[in-house]
């Protein structure tokens, strides 16, 4: 359509991650966002792996940068240690050369899950807005959904509410979580690309010091973001045992408060699988009894995306296995040695 009819011409977007997962889980990742109209999807494999790399550039849009010694030396002369610190390197990388409008920086177990149109809204974004807000939902398990999958369960909303609310609501697991969520409640960001002294985040973008300037945003109408936090119970255990017993990561100044007390569990108790299970079963798993209530409140929601149709739309739904007994089985070798080190 013409200029002089007034529409804009249509949007282009895209997806950065840096990523260190089973290799199922990233080609379903790059995938799904594939099959709903990401153009182009930026994944830097923090554990370089070719035979992987060919398989995901299969994907249309698909880009892979081997984070190996190689690229740190040209990007910043040596390895960032921190894990946060990479993720912002790579995603300042991708957004200095990549060929869309818009792009996102999200975690290999955060899946976009369209509600409308993601390209029509990003179109009529006005060029006053730096970045556009992707709400999250954090996925938890009930009676109706116990995992078969990595994808299986519900979804819950963030409360929007004072803290004695998520007390009401959700009684001892309140203290373990910020706004009724065991993770992150920030979100992701669409952001503009092309703008000048922007840094991408891990949540939002932010300025460079520049006089008085400041980014704006808007709240996302065609997607929310949700996240998979703990691809099965059990890697959610062995994450919260394998930070249980690295100080630093304690003392990190990133750390939410409803994380740490979470971590000071783990640590108290040593560590203890079962004490560890009863933490995440407090957080994740619905009660029948409670199901019904939070639904109706508007705080449980069904599950509305299905990774494996992108596998399926580009043929290599018989090349992965998504299901709860792989994904356990393949950390099996890891988690011996956590146990040895215990």
């Amino acid at each position: 359509m013409s200029k002089a009819q007034g529409k804009p011409a249509q949007t282009r977007w895209g997806i950065v991650t840096t990523a260190k997962e089973v290799p199922d889980l990233l080609l379903a990742f790059a995938a799904h966002h594939a099959s709903i109209g990401a153009s182009r999807i930026h994944l830097y494999l923090d554990d370089p792996d070719p035979a992987l790399a060919r398989r995901l550039e299969d994907i249309p849009g698909v880009e892979v940068t081997q984070c190996d010694t190689t690229y740190w030396q040209m990007i910043r002369g040596q390895r960032p240690s921190a894990q946060e610190n990479r993720q912002v390197e790579n995603a300042m990388d991708a957004y200095g050369r990549t060929d869309v409008d818009w792009l996102i920086h999200i975690d290999a177990d955060e899946f976009i899950s369209p509600r409308a149109n993601i390209v029509n809204e990003l179109t009529f974004v006005p060029k006053e807005f730096h970045f556009v807000e992707l709400e999250v939902r954090e996925r938890v398990y009930t009676p109706e959904h116990r995992p078969e999958t990595i994808f299986s369960g519900e979804f819950r909303v963030p409360l929007n509410r004072r803290a004695r609310a998520a007390r009401a609501l959700f009684g001892d697991m309140a203290p373990f979580t910020t706004r009724g969520f065991s993770g992150h409640c920030a979100g992701k960001s669409f952001v503009r690309v092309g703008l000048e002294h922007l840094l991408m985040g891990i949540h939002v973008p932010r300025l460079r010091k520049v006089g008085n300037e400041r980014l704006m945003s808007l709240i996302s109408h065609s997607a929310t973001l949700l996240h998979f936090d703990g691809l099965t119970p059990a890697h959610w255990v062995s994450k919260m045992v394998r930070y249980g017993a690295q100080d630093t990561y304690l003392k990190s100044d990133r750390l939410g408060e409803h994380r740490r007390r979470q971590l000071e569990y783990v640590m108290a108790r040593k560590g203890d699988r079962q004490a560890v299970e009863h933490l995440h079963d407090l957080m994740k798993v619905v009660k029948a009894e409670d199901a019904a209530r939070l639904r109706a409140l508007g705080v449980l929601e069904p599950a509305d995306v299905d990774p494996s149709l992108g596998l399926h739309l580009f043929g290599l739904a018989d090349q992965v296995d998504l299901s709860v007994a792989y994904f356990d089985g393949y950390d099996a070798p890891a988690e011996e040695e956590l146990k040895r080190s215990a």
